[in-house]
């Protein structure tokens, strides 16, 4: 995977951009229902990269097909330096709330990535990637239904000295626990305090 990581100040966005992602995840009724409320205070960019070199942007709900996520890495992302803390490190996660089908999620969440300890964009060159390891292995979107599946990211500020889940750290691609993933659960026991986050729908039939 790639992340960005800088020691530099990197703007966190417009209020503009902050209110935008607020009103996106309400009226994708992602919260209160799934993640506690929460006020952005960075943005959080994603860019899936194509077979043919095309980049396909994450945009607040925008629906992309299964051909143009169907990669073994995880996408390229970006966020911006927190006023308020400029010695802080972040954790990205991505997870699936509507396995099977977003009307019998019976077995959500899925969760498809954890990464730990991001710094964010670097202001004179925001989007040079650095190889880091994930902690959760990338699973590539899987929808089991036609209806579009919600696949949500958040971007977590961690605390100073953060105690995490050993058994989703050694997590395979088909790992069983995977499914039934408590998103609120592990934010708490985690201590981790959500800053951002982005969103895209994918089902069976999605055609971009």
């Amino acid at each position: 995977m790639t992340a960005e990581q800088s020691c530099l100040y990197c703007p966190a966005g417009s209020q503009t951009r902050l209110d935008e992602i607020y009103q996106a995840f309400f009226k994708a009724d992602i919260i209160p229902d799934i993640i506690p409320t929460f006020i952005p205070t960075t943005y959080l960019d994603l860019q899936f990269q194509l077979l043919n070199g095309k980049p396909i942007n994450v945009t607040l709900g925008n629906e992309i097909s299964t051909l143009q996520t169907l990669i073994l890495s995880g996408p390229s992302f970006y966020f911006g330096q927190e006023v308020d803390y400029l010695n802080a490190k972040y954790t990205l996660i991505m997870f699936d709330p509507d396995t099977p089908n977003p009307k019998l999620n019976i077995l959500s969440s899925i969760l498809h990535w954890i990464v730990h300890d991001l710094l964010p964009c670097n202001s004179t060159n925001p989007r040079a990637p650095l190889d880091l390891p994930p902690n959760t292995m990338y699973a590539q979107p899987t929808p089991l239904s036609f209806a579009p599946h919600r696949y949500i990211f958040l971007l977590c500020r961690q605390p100073p000295n953060p105690v995490y889940d050993f058994q989703l750290q050694t997590v395979g691609i088909t790992g069983n626990t995977r499914p039934l993933f408590n998103i609120k659960q592990y934010l708490i026991k985690s201590n981790l305090t959500v800053v951002s986050g982005n969103f895209f729908l994918q089902g069976l039939n999605s055609v971009v």
